[in-house]
């Protein structure tokens, strides 16, 4: 059936009554702050009321019996079976297992999960539990909007406590970052200084010895400045380490 209609699944020899059925039913559920739309996308029949949104279809009961092959399948079933005996592969005939027939009866349900589910019987049809029907649907409106309650509530809880968990992992991270940085830092700081003792011990034996050469002084220039670029707290620049890392000419490009 089109997507854009009820959702009535029936023969055409109930069509009329599901109609009946479902117009009623749809009516008296107003009265009890129910609307019925379309969703055309899906395909369904929807109840809005009662705080939430509820499924609602007819459908006729299918009865499965087993298949009695008619004279002409039998034919073609044994032309099949005789054609390996002649050579002549024929097609395998599609003979069913079973016949489905229409009963007439007719299945009321609403929802899905959860969900009620009416069947005429031999006894009584649904129409004459029309009352009962729509107080059971206002009842099932109710079981779940709270059940929907609950999921949301529990959804908000485990994404609160998803958040929260976020968070922690991040000010960890966050923490050993900082602290390996402290590490890397004070690391950096320690051997500074003993370069620079380094380079005091050089400079004082130079001085002692009358070798304080205009190289050693550049040396200790140098050495100073490298000193300063490894300490974290001079936060010196070097203008060969801190420059872009050079390319590799390559011989295609000239």
């Amino acid at each position: 059936a089109p997507k854009e209609v009820l959702d009535i699944q029936v023969t055409k020899s109930c069509l009329d009554r599901a109609l009946r059925l479902m117009d009623t039913l749809l009516k008296t559920l107003e009265t009890s702050g129910f609307t019925a739309r379309v969703d055309t996308e899906e395909g369904e029949t929807l109840l809005v009321g009662g705080g939430t949104t509820l499924s609602i279809s007819i459908i006729e009961q299918i009865a499965r019996t087993t298949h009695t092959p008619t004279q002409k399948e039998v034919q073609a079933r044994n032309r099949y079976y005789d054609s390996f005996r002649r050579g002549v592969r024929e097609e395998h005939p599609d003979i069913p297992q079973f016949d489905w027939h229409a009963t007439g009866r007719l299945t009321l349900t609403v929802g899905g999960w959860p969900s009620r589910r009416w069947n005429d019987t031999e006894r009584n049809l649904i129409d004459t539990r029309l009352g009962r029907i729509v107080a059971a649907i206002v009842g099932l409106a109710e079981e779940k909007r709270a059940k929907e309650a609950e999921e949301e509530r529990r959804r908000r809880a485990y994404q609160e406590a998803v958040d929260h968990y976020e968070a922690q992992v991040r000010a960890r991270n966050e923490e050993r970052r900082k602290l390996g940085a402290l590490f890397r830092d004070a690391s950096r700081l320690q051997r500074a200084n003993r370069l620079r003792e380094f380079i005091a011990a050089v400079e004082d034996r130079g001085r002692r010895e009358g070798e304080l050469t205009p190289e050693k002084q550049q040396w200790i220039a140098w050495a100073s400045a490298k000193a300063d670029w490894i300490d974290p707290l001079a936060k010196r620049n070097d203008p060969i380490l801190d420059a872009p890392e050079p390319q590799q000419p390559s011989y295609w490009r000239f």
